[in-house]
């Protein structure tokens, strides 16, 4: 529960602090700790023990807005983290 969110926030720091080029590192990192996020998530879901954070066993609408908000949410970070850096590069 801690790794992906941590290796995205890690990798989004870096993202704007490292800006070298268009397509780096840190955007690896970042693509690799997104789809981890939603690989584990899935598999944790397929697994039949996957819960809710109040216990409840996790429906298929409970995955599926997941994976809507965790897309979105990251995309929009990736985007605004790429955008911040282009301006740093153009500076």
């Amino acid at each position: 529960m801690v790794a992906g969110p941590m290796t995205l926030f890690m990798s989004t720091i870096a993202l704007v602090i490292k800006a070298d080029g268009y397509w780096t590192t840190a955007d690896g990192c970042y693509t690799a700790g997104l789809t981890a996020m939603f690989v584990g998530r899935w598999l944790e879901f397929r697994s039949g023990a996957a819960e809710t954070e109040d216990g409840k066993p996790l429906s298929a609408r409970d995955i599926y807005r997941y994976y809507f908000l965790l897309g979105v949410g990251g995309l929009a970070v990736w985007l605004i983290a790429s955008v911040i850096r282009t301006v740093w590069l153009l500076r």
